[in-house]
């Protein structure tokens, strides 16, 4: 029986799950597979299995059919102040999700989370694919032109990012541009819109949510990614940086340290200040970046992976757990 798809609407806001339910079922369609997607609980097909993004986790859903929960991020993994990562799931969301069959999840990091935390269900595996295979050019070094995408909201870590550049000012061969929503955290947007503000004219702009072309166009002008999340359950952003050649600076969180080879095609920190302080020796010497650039550049050259690739490995993947 056709799949029903329960997932937030993507026209409502711009969100790397949104983004990954959106590709995966276009790819799905390429392969002709059929399926039904629902945005409230009162459309979901009369029969057949359900698949139920996180956010949607605990609508009510119809008894006796099988349920797959799309799993992009458990607040448990960057938790509230005042509780640890496990007391907060057991509290939170142990109970909601052993009420599932499964889960589809977008990184091994992911899977292993859910095991590590008594979670025994079936779990399907499928990476992303990138949405269109990028022509990969040479970047040039010398100024560093960085990039991030990233809503502005506390997980991403942009606050002590901008924060640790004023500190550690000036900085008169860089400069960094910020794509990403501001309106899902506006209070946590506003201080690092203001946090911009302080530092030197043209240090770091914020260009807000813009189109895939756009967000090409800006890889493609840059010769760096940076990535200040204290967390990351996939790192979309990441890949698309990767494929497009651009070398990584990251700080460890999450999935984040998978999309880069430590010391060849970019840098994994521990901390924002040594995040801040790879910056800082850049500065002092390009040709340090250039080299993990060229790098970063043969990586890109490598095949890539596409989303025709990843709804072939979701379908094949069900199909061997539910034969």
């Amino acid at each position: 029986m056709p799949m029903t798809f329960l997932i937030p609407n993507p026209t409502t806001f711009r969100s790397g799950g949104n983004h990954y339910n959106q590709q995966l079922l276009s790819a799905l369609d390429e392969l002709g597979l059929a399926y039904t997607i629902a945005h409230r609980t009162a459309d979901i097909a009369p029969a057949g299995p359900i698949w139920v993004d996180t956010l949607l986790a605990e609508e009510p859903l119809p008894a006796g059919r099988p349920r797959w929960l799309i799993v992009h991020h458990l607040q448990s993994l960057y938790p509230p102040k005042g509780y640890t990562s496990k007391a907060y799931f057991e509290k939170h969301e142990a109970g909601l999700l052993r009420q599932f069959d499964g889960f589809l999840v977008s990184s091994p990091f992911t899977r292993d989370y859910l095991r590590q935390r008594g979670l025994t269900q079936d779990c399907i595996v499928v990476e992303p694919g990138l949405d269109a295979l990028p022509p990969v050019k040479e970047h040039t070094y010398g100024n560093t032109r960085a990039v991030m995408a990233a809503n502005l909201v506390e997980r991403k870590g942009i606050l002590p990012l901008l924060e640790a550049l004023k500190a550690n000012g000036p900085w008169p061969n860089f400069q960094l541009r910020i794509f990403g929503e501001a309106s899902l955290q506006p209070d946590y947007a506003a201080r690092c819109l203001a946090a911009i503000a302080a530092l030197p004219e043209g240090t770091v702009s914020y260009e807000g949510a813009v189109p895939q072309p756009e967000m090409a166009a800006a890889y493609q002008s840059s010769n760096l990614y940076v990535s200040a999340a204290f967390m990351e359950t996939y790192g979309m952003s990441l890949q698309e940086a990767a494929a497009f050649g651009l070398p990584l600076l990251v700080r460890r969180g999450g999935n984040a340290a998978y999309h880069v080879k430590h010391g060849k095609t970019g840098q994994v920190c521990d901390s924002i200040t040594e995040l801040v302080s790879c910056l800082q020796g850049w500065q002092q010497q390009p040709a340090a970046l250039a080299k993990l650039g060229a790098n970063a550049y043969a990586r890109a050259r490598q095949p890539q992976r596409s989303w025709k690739d990843a709804a072939r490995q979701f379908w094949q993947q069900y199909q061997a757990k539910t034969a």
